[in-house]
């Protein structure tokens, strides 16, 4: 069955409490999120007798890890196809859109990705207080086509200088 995943908002900024004051009450409220819907793969391998019999090189032992691989391919395609097809966020738009202000059409380069991780950085909650973004969870996906030039921007040690500053 499909539900609807609820969050809370930010709590209230803390307040300075003098000597012998009471403290005062903050607030918390709930916050509706997406829809989801629980979903189950899965496959079925059949294993003869004969099979257990002559597997002297151990070769079953390995089914187990392939499993794994198997599960990790369908959940990394799961989570591609929400980003290729662009899905409905939270709010009923596109994930990618205007409104959210993460679309953009500057050709890949250094520049370019650090004024999207200035302005992914600069967003704020339903409060008007910063995201709390850890730089290092940021992941930069892009089209195999872009994958060398997006590793020798990120790998770079060296920042160009142009004549508007650090570029």
């Amino acid at each position: 069955r499909e539900d609807t995943l609820v969050g809370l908002t930010e709590f209230s900024d803390l307040l300075e409490v003098e000597e012998e004051n009471e403290y005062k009450y903050g607030t918390v409220g709930e916050m509706e999120g997406p829809a989801v819907q629980l979903r189950t793969f899965g496959r079925l391998l059949q294993v003869s007798r004969k099979l257990l019999i002559n597997d002297d090189l151990g070769r079953l032992s390995r089914l187990p890890a392939a499993m794994a691989r198997a599960a990790a391919r369908t959940l990394e395609q799961d989570v591609l196809d929400v980003l290729v097809n662009n899905a409905t966020a939270y709010d009923g738009v596109a994930m990618f859109h205007a409104s959210h202000g993460n679309l953009g059409s500057t050709a890949l380069s250094e520049s370019a990705l650090q004024a999207r991780i200035l302005a992914l950085l600069a967003k704020t909650n339903q409060n008007g207080d910063p995201l709390d973004i850890d730089m290092a969870s940021i992941e930069l996906i892009v089209p195999t086509g872009l994958m060398f030039t997006a590793r020798r921007i990120i790998n770079s040690a060296i920042v160009e200088q142009t004549s508007a500053g650090v570029g």
